[in-house]
This record gives C-alpha cells, sequence and structure tokens, in this order.
C-alpha cells in the first residue's frame, strides 16, 4: 500500500505546478502538434456539442455534397448568430469558447462513472480521495497527520484544499456530488462559490505580506535572483505573462478575477487563438469575416479528416441545424 501512496505522492507532488491550468495546457498541447497547427483540433472547435459517441461507420458513406451541406447548416444556424450571412470573428471566438466549456464538461462527465464507486450517481468525498490520493491516505494516517518533508506536506495541503473545493461545489449541501456539483469541482470558474474558495485559498499561500493582492514578487514565488546574475527565462517570461495577460488594470498587483485567471484561467485566450486561425485560413477577400462558401470552400478537409471521428458527430442533430 505505500508503494501506492508513494507514487500517488510523486505525480500529485509534480502535477502541483500545472493543477489549475491542466484543461487550458492540454488544449494548447493539441492545439499545436509536434510544432504544427493540428487540423484535427478544428474539426473539434467547429463542431462542438455537434458531437456523438455513435461510432457507426455511415458516415464514411456521407457524399461531399451531403457534408457540405451539414456543414453550412451548422454555420448558418449555429454559428452566425446575428443571421447576416457572415460569420464575424467575434461570433467565431464565442463558438470556439463554447466548444471548448462543453469539452471540459465532456470529460468530466467521461470521468465521472470511475471515480463513483458504488454506482450510486454521485461522488462522495472519500470515493474522491481513495481514487485521487489512493485508498491508503487518509486524514487517520501517519502520512497525513506527520508529514516528513516538504513533498508529503504539500500533498496533504493539496488534499486539504480540495476536500474545502469539494464541500464549496456541494450547493445542496448533502454531502457528496452530482454530475454538474462535480464538474463545478474540478472547473471552478463555472460557480462563483468555488471561484472565491479557489481566490482566497491562493491568497492565503501567496499573498504573503497579507494585503488582499498579489505582487510580483509573491507571484514569482521562491524565486531570488543574486545579484550580478540575468534573470532566467522562465522569469523572464513570467513577468511578461503579469504584465501583459494578467494585470489588466496595470496596477502592479493581481486581485480577484485577476487572481482566478491566473490559477483558473478561462479558455478565451485559446478561443482567440483558434478564432485569429480559422479567420487566417479561411478570409480569402481579406474582410474580417466569413461567409458559408469561404467556411465550406476552404475547410473542407476538415470534413474528411480520417484522422478524427468528428465526421461521426455530423450524424447527430443534424436535422436541427
Amino acid at each position: 500500500m505505500r508503494g501506492r501512496i508513494c507514487f500517488v505522492l510523486v505525480s500529485s507532488v509534480c502535477g502541483l505546478l500545472v493543477s489549475t491550468t491542466a484543461t487550458v495546457t492540454t488544449r494548447k498541447d493539441e492545439h499545436n502538434k509536434d510544432g504544427k497547427h493540428n487540423k484535427d483540433f478544428d474539426n473539434d472547435v467547429i463542431w462542438g456539442d455537434e458531437k456523438t459517441n455513435d461510432m457507426s461507420d455511415d458516415v464514411d458513406n456521407l457524399s461531399l455534397e451531403e457534408k457540405q451541406k451539414r456543414l453550412t447548416a451548422l454555420v448558418q444556424n449555429r454559428i452566425d448568430k446575428d443571421k447576416d450571412g457572415f460569420v464575424s470573428m467575434e461570433e467565431l471566438t464565442d463558438w470556439a469558447q463554447r466548444s471548448y466549456d462543453l469539452f471540459e464538461l465532456e470529460e468530466t462527465a467521461e470521468i465521472f462513472p470511475d471515480v463513483d464507486r458504488n454506482k450510486d450517481g454521485a461522488v462522495q468525498w472519500l470515493e474522491y480521495a481513495e481514487d485521487s490520493y489512493g485508498s491508503g491516505f487518509s486524514e487517520d494516517s501517519d502520512e497525513f497527520k506527520n508529514p516528513q518533508s516538504v513533498e508529503w506536506q504539500e500533498f496533504v495541503n493539496t488534499y486539504k484544499k480540495e476536500k474545502k473545493k469539494f464541500k464549496a461545489a456541494d450547493l445542496d449541501g448533502n454531502g457528496e456530488l452530482n454530475l454538474s456539483e462535480y464538474q463545478i469541482f474540478k472547473h471552478p470558474r463555472r460557480h462563483p462559490v468555488v471561484e472565491q474558495v479557489l481566490i482566497d485559498e491562493t491568497l492565503e499561500t501567496s499573498d504573503l505580506n497579507k494585503d488582499g493582492l498579489i505582487d510580483i514578487d509573491e507571484f514569482l514565488g521562491d524565486f531570488e535572483r543574486k545579484e550580478g546574475t540575468d534573470e532566467p527565462h522562465w522569469a523572464v517570461m513570467e513577468r511578461e505573462k503579469f504584465d501583459a495577460e494578467l494585470d489588466v488594470n496595470h496596477d502592479g498587483f493581481l486581485g480577484g478575477d485577476e487572481i482566478l485567471q491566473w490559477v483558473a484561467p478561462n479558455n478565451r485566450a485559446l478561443a482567440i487563438e483558434e478564432a485569429e486561425h480559422l479567420m487566417d485560413e479561411t478570409d480569402r477577400d481579406l474582410d474580417d469575416k466569413l461567409s458559408v462558401e469561404e467556411i465550406v470552400g476552404n475547410h473542407m478537409e476538415w470534413v474528411d479528416s480520417d484522422a478524427t471521428d468528428y465526421g461521426r458527430q455530423l450524424l447527430k442533430h443534424h436535422d436541427e441545424l
């Protein structure tokens, strides 16, 4: 059992630095594969919740004309919200944002049955803790009560933080999470109560001078540049991120939603990046908007991709498009 605990410890501690941004990082990696733009990723963004788990090969028999027809319907009825016959950058970004948000829900829904070990349709804390930390690690264990290293202490701290967030996500207070509550637990930005828990925890950990804000030194953590030496590349990049992306009001501090964007970023930046890519690839007349003809005519490789099953997803809801 100790071996199991140690394995989980290593995995969890290594994940501490990325746990709050895992979804975005994963999507970013998928977006650019092997240093190149991943067209299969575009498939998912375009179709969003038009996905289905129907793995029938019937879609392989769809004619090019039929695929074009369904793509046209999707653009006209779902993406072009103002019905002016064109897809603007804002509409394309909104659609990409919606797709990324749906990805999160879908991924969490797929995991939920595995965490719900007693199959009662809800996840209790002990179920989640056993799935995430191992059956031998609990609040009664020696490793929890008397952590013998910094790594073990971080492990215990993570456990405590997740338990607090779990309780906040239990909106009906019945001691367990249904699927929608579990999705809030895993993606805190879906509910203000859980968002605030995340902000408070970040301030408790990183706000060393207790002024309710995060300055650049607190943001960089324990890093201290030695006199006469250059700042490492990662620190330079983090400073740039702090100034250009996170400190929205440019007051030199992170507070409120700025803190939230640091520890649990939403998908907006990635949605903008994806929309810009699609606009660049498709806007042949350079008018900063896409006609149905431009989309269908220049992106048929998305429809015909053999590397993704998204084509099968056209079989669902196509009558509603």
